[in-house]
């Protein structure tokens, strides 16, 4: 053969190799008689069949199998086991078949207990109702499994376990109280849902006696995240009389308060519907109030005992009946079981001076409790100990966190507009605290330089919410931060990571704040161009004026706070594709978050968007749970990703990769459009109002040298392409940024290495403002660096101070 013709068919080889999958190439060189495990990516696969279709006898080939044993050995003898004796007296037993053994009644025993516990026991789920976590009081009551509960007298927030206990809170509010029912579905795992969960509490607590309050966690209770086709999380599921009428998901406040306080408000508008009652929270209909009503309307007297006997604990239902027939109801009374704290759901006689411990108080007076109701406030302050380590509760509320000296009043700026707005003080602006140092940031960027500036006097004040950054949301093992394992050869999360170092900051005086920062501007930016681009200070020293929103609480009041030295460890948020069908199928099958919502497609085929270690990390999460797992990456190899990481992608079974693929398209139905107040009645299979609803399948062009449209039919897919640094609320400093937005360092390289750590500094171009983590970094991208680079943040702001004292 030619040398031409020899290099023809080695271009043919290699063509068809790449058409082929990994799966694919594996199996055809398997038949040819090649070991492929030296084989990592795709290029050493093809390269591997050029080779072995060329004839290299340098190809290395599979080890045959071990010799049989010689024809002259010796067998060995296996001795026959004696049958045993059979009592005469005792009855024979047949024999089982071969598929009944112990292991399948085991498994048989198991499924059985499943089935009784979940969907027939009344007191654990199926029609019934398990524990109410979250405090309150249960009552007695008639509904299914006995679950009936003051806490939304309380504002306390109420954890429902199972099933039957949900249905069993719907039905009670429909037909008791006529109260809306807010629901949010939520993982421990998520980190928008740790955002968003103060804020739900702390809107419970101010919608106390208006709304009740349930809270679903999707891993522990997937039989109702199913039934209410929940596919993203967290999700907002809204009820008024038994009805689904709003939903929507994503971790937003304003829209959360908004429907919350509408659907409230509708509840209690007896115009809204011609057989609308109103609501009665805990009220009841008593005898001598019924008999007075048919005196009135001149009924038999009798029949009011009977009504009565049917609906005892249900008074918006005896009211809606009474209403239709008579167009009037009777009088409503208070009821006699008042409202109690979560000791004396315990089954305690709780003083009235105990404070409850649901509220997150722990205080109270403790003498007058009994030994029930002193089990029950260890075990509550023993579960806040265990919250606790996640360092959530060491932040502080926006509206405690800064006061002013002089008045002691808080900074609130509810009324500021542009950055001279007026002030809440009566004495003058200048004379308001000054911080040194301002963090925005709560990951490893911000937390390391919380911790060197603590350390250097300089008192900081890290600014951010209790999510804390990306590593927080990691659903994998972090394998590689020195030092960080647990000393069993296993590593850690990511929250056990941050929880600690924000223990060891605490430690050292920091103070954290719940808080997103909407604002950064120059305290002499009105004198003109050149002087704020020069950095001059103001009087009291203070460079900056940043300004806050509370993200802990439903207060949206705005706080301003001045500042000498700011430093901007934002990190970055999820990219998208912006392709067609993207938006409208987000949140119902289409995710940046598999870490939040993977588990919920669980046994499902699902599709990864990307080759970088991110895309790497959220396939081996979900491949966890997943039937199988597709990766679409538009090369034909994972050149941006970890090694190590690539290596456990390529060697996974459930694991498949379409090289040279970009998506088009995300084929699906999108939910219909639905207003707040209109029923959605959620039926099989998750569909909406009749209308199956979700993502079937992702639309992928080869852009190989075949060019063709491949279809990947799947029930979610997660888009994990990288990530856009969070500046934009630097606009009015005017720091220079990259094109990508990444804030550029006058030493650095911005963008490149100046925020992991090199050589040069992490001052911006605007004096005072510096930069660590990935909100300057867009190659490293890593918790060690931006735990680095937050180390020289504060080293340069310690020095920028020192310099400007």
């Amino acid at each position: 053969m030619s040398l031409n013709e020899q290099a023809a068919a080695a271009a043919e080889s290699r063509l068809r190799g790449n058409s082929m999958s990994v799966g694919e190439l594996r199996g055809e060189l398997n038949s040819l008689g090649v070991d492929t495990r030296s084989a990592i990516e795709k290029n050493d696969l093809v390269a591997l069949y050029v080779r072995a279709k060329r004839g290299d006898p340098q190809v290395p080939t599979q080890r045959p199998a071990p010799a049989a044993a010689a024809s002259n050995s010796r067998p060995r003898t296996v001795p026959i086991p004696k049958p045993k004796r059979q009592d005469p007296y005792l009855p024979q037993m047949p024999p089982l078949p071969k598929e009944v053994n112990w292991p399948n009644g085991i498994m048989l025993l198991v499924l059985l207990m499943y089935v009784y516990s979940n969907f027939i026991n009344p007191a654990s789920s199926g029609e019934g109702g398990g524990s109410v976590g979250g405090g309150g009081t249960r009552l007695p009551s008639s509904y299914p499994g006995g679950v009936r509960s003051n806490a939304y007298l309380l504002g306390e927030v109420l954890d429902v376990g199972t099933n039957g206990e949900f249905k069993a809170h719907l039905k009670q509010h429909e037909e008791d109280t006529g109260l809306p029912v807010v629901v949010d579905f939520y993982s421990q795992s998520c980190g928008p849902c740790r955002q968003i969960a103060p804020y739900y509490k702390s809107l419970a607590a101010d919608m106390a006696g208006e709304a009740v309050f349930l809270k679903v966690d999707v891993n522990k209770n997937s039989v109702t995240s199913r039934e209410c086709n929940v596919r993203a999380m967290p999700t907002f599921l809204f009820y008024l009389n038994g009805k689904q009428v709003h939903r929507f998901s994503g971790a937003d406040s304003r829209q959360l308060e908004q429907a919350s306080r509408q659907l409230a408000e509708q509840a209690k508008d007896k115009k809204s519907d011609p057989s609308a009652v109103g609501t009665f929270v805990n009220q009841e209909v008593t005898p001598e109030s019924l008999s007075t009503f048919f005196a009135k309307h001149k009924s038999d007297a009798e029949e009011h005992l009977e009504l009565l006997k049917q609906h005892q604990g249900k008074t918006v239902s005896l009211m809606r009946l009474l209403f239709k027939k008579y167009g009037d109801v009777p009088a409503a009374v208070g009821r006699l079981d008042q409202p109690a704290s979560s000791d004396t759901a315990a089954g305690a006689a709780a003083t009235p001076t105990t404070t409850p411990t649901g509220g997150g108080g722990g205080g109270g007076v403790l003498e007058g409790l009994s030994t029930e109701a002193l089990k029950a406030e260890l075990a509550a302050r023993g579960s806040e100990s265990t919250e606790g380590a996640s360092g959530e509760d060491l932040f502080t509320p926006l509206s405690t966190a800064f006061h002013c000296p002089k008045c002691h009043l808080d900074h609130d700026h509810g009324d500021h507009h542009g950055h001279h707005g007026h002030h809440a003080h009566d004495h003058d602006h200048a004379h308001a605290h000054v911080e040194d140092v301002l963090i925005v940031g709560g990951g490893p960027a911000g937390l390391s330089a919380a911790l060197y500036a603590a350390r250097a006097g300089l008192n900081p004040v890290v600014v951010a919410p209790k999510e804390g950054g990306q590593l927080l949301g990691k659903g994998v093992d972090v394998e590689n931060y020195p030092g960080i394992f647990d000393g069993s050869a296993s590593a850690v999360t990511g929250p056990s990571i941050v929880g600690t170092m924000r223990q060891q900051v605490a430690g050292f005086g920091v103070r954290l704040v719940a808080a997103h920062v909407t604002n950064v501007t120059l305290v002499q930016q009105h004198l003109g161009k050149q002087r704020a681009a020069s950095g001059v200070a103001g009087s009291d020293g203070a460079r900056f004026e940043v300004t806050l929103q509370d993200s802990s609480s439903s207060d949206s009041k705005e706080v301003v706070v001045r500042c000498k030295a700011v430093v901007v460890a934002t990190g970055a948020e999820s990219r998208w594709l912006g392709v067609q069908g993207e938006h409208e199928l987000r949140g119902h099958g289409v995710s940046a978050c598999a870490t939040c919502d993977g588990y919920l497609y669980k046994d499902e085929s699902v599709v990864v968007v990307g080759g970088g270690d991110t895309a790497m990390e959220d396939a081996l999460v979900l491949a966890r749970f997943a039937k199988r797992v597709t990766i679409v990456h538009r090369k034909g190899k994972f050149d941006k990703a970890s090694h190590a990481l690539a290596s456990q992608v390529l060697a996974h079974e459930k694991i498949e990769v379409v090289w040279f693929g970009e998506v088009e398209k995300f084929e699906g139905k999108p939910p219909p459009p639905q207003q707040l107040g209109s029923s959605a009645e959620v039926g099989a299979g998750g569909a909406i109002n009749g209308v199956g609803v979700g993502l079937e399948m992702v639309r992928v062009r080869i852009t190989n040298a075949h060019n063709t449209i491949a279809r990947i039919p799947c029930k979610a897919a997660f888009v994990a392409i990288g990530h856009d640094p969070i500046t934009s609320f630097l606009n009015s400093t005017r720091a220079r940024t990259t094109r990508g937005g990444y804030l550029v360092t006058p030493e650095g390289s911005g963008g490149s290495a100046g925020g992991g750590g090199g050589g040069g500094s992490t001052m911006t171009s605007v004096p005072g403002l510096f930069a660590a983590g990935d909100a300057a970094d867009a190659i490293y991208r890593q918790a060690i660096t931006s735990a680095g680079s937050g180390a020289k943040a504060a080293l340069d702001v310690e020095r920028f101070l020192s310099a400007a004292a």
